[in-house]
């Protein structure tokens, strides 16, 4: 299968496309094809044994019994801790493993969430970027707070099932439909 998917990989081109002009062909050595059905895969594949090396299993939040200490869905990971010291050093793990696979964490786009706490004295930093703590955040389509308050979601949802009802007014008012 490795060499398959290396066969595969060594032969691929690239060509860039401006509206109707296609530019020349070249040959592509980094990253993995786009479209192709198994980059997702390759992708995730690869993105597990970071976290394999960097993520401690004795580490996390309880959760009926259960320790829990990263969520992941695509390229987007939740790392879980009990206080912002381990949490840090499960970050930092994380970016130094990251790093020697070539990918980078981005401060920018990283938040942390405390839940039961609004004020928050104390802050993760990554490579000496410190993360900004958020009161909620949007996981997976659904609206998280600090004090787990779901009324804010629910008030969202309704506002986005109230917008798609007027959207297709048109068609429950058509008269082509019996």
């Amino acid at each position: 299968m490795i060499t398959l998917l290396k066969h595969i990989y060594e032969k691929a081109q690239s060509a860039v496309r401006v509206e109707k002009e296609t530019g020349e062909w070249f040959q592509t050595s980094v990253g993995s094809r786009q479209g192709d059905p198994l980059s997702p895969l390759l992708f995730i594949t690869y993105l597990e044994r970071v976290m394999d090396k960097a993520i401690q299993i004795n580490r996390g939040i309880n959760i009926s019994g259960t320790l829990v200490n990263n969520l992941r869905f695509a390229d987007g990971i939740d790392v879980l801790e009990e206080d912002c010291d381990s949490l840090h050093q499960q970050i930092e793990q994380l970016r130094v493993a990251a790093g020697e696979a070539g990918l980078l964490m981005n401060a920018k786009k990283t938040k942390t969430l405390v839940f039961g706490d609004r004020n928050i004295e104390k802050h993760v930093q990554i490579a000496g970027n410190i993360i900004e703590n958020v009161e909620q955040f949007e996981y997976l389509g659904s609206l998280l707070t600090w004090d787990n308050n779901c009324s804010a979601e629910i008030k969202r949802r309704i506002g986005k099932s109230i917008g798609t009802m007027a959207a297709l007014k048109s068609i429950w008012n058509s008269k082509k439909i019996k």
